[in-house]
């Protein structure tokens, strides 16, 4: 009888995988910008589960030839975001690494909508492809702590002579 009630209760604390129906998407935003100019560039969460996302993790990468990251900054949906987002630049690699993992755990500050989830703010170095793709994810999670597929949508700067791009709304 403990080894049963032992193994319920471990069980509901291991991270469950979602039904495909269940998939989000993460979006680089593709922008314009001339060499010498800073962009910024949004990352969109959409699909967003009706639970909510309590944690996620994952791993940007772009050439560092073209584009120099100078800050990563959470976009206003998340909330307390001193402590519960992280976007650490890797200049020399080439990467940009997010951590999300909502304060309470009680999911009160969960990501409950379709959003932008982050901006990247970078420096066009030169020309050349300023592209932004997904390198690795470690997972999504809801507040039930279901683990959620994740599809990325690479993005980037289109290298140009104008500037044409508005600033996004965290």
């Amino acid at each position: 009888v403990v080894v049963a009630m032992l193994t319920t209760l471990f069980a509901g604390m291991i991270p469950q995988k979602a039904t495909a129906a269940s998939t989000m998407t993460v979006e680089i935003g593709k922008v314009t910008g001339a060499v010498g100019s800073t962009v910024e560039i949004p990352v969109t969460l959409s699909g967003v589960p009706s639970k909510g996302i309590v944690n996620g993790d994952f791993v940007l990468g772009y050439d560092r030839k073209v584009l120099e990251v100078t800050s990563v900054t959470a976009g206003d949906i998340v909330i307390n975001a001193r402590n519960s987002f992280d976007g650490e630049i890797y200049s020399d690699a080439g990467e940009i690494a997010f951590l999300y993992s909502e304060d309470t755990g009680r999911g009160t500050e969960a990501i409950k909508q379709d959003v932008v989830f982050a901006i990247i703010t970078a420096t066009v170095k030169t020309s050349g492809s300023g592209a932004i793709t997904c390198t690795e994810v470690g997972g999504f999670a809801d507040n039930d702590l279901v683990e959620h597929d994740v599809t990325f949508i690479s993005g980037g700067v289109n290298v140009g002579d104008v500037v044409a791009t508005p600033t996004p709304t965290k």
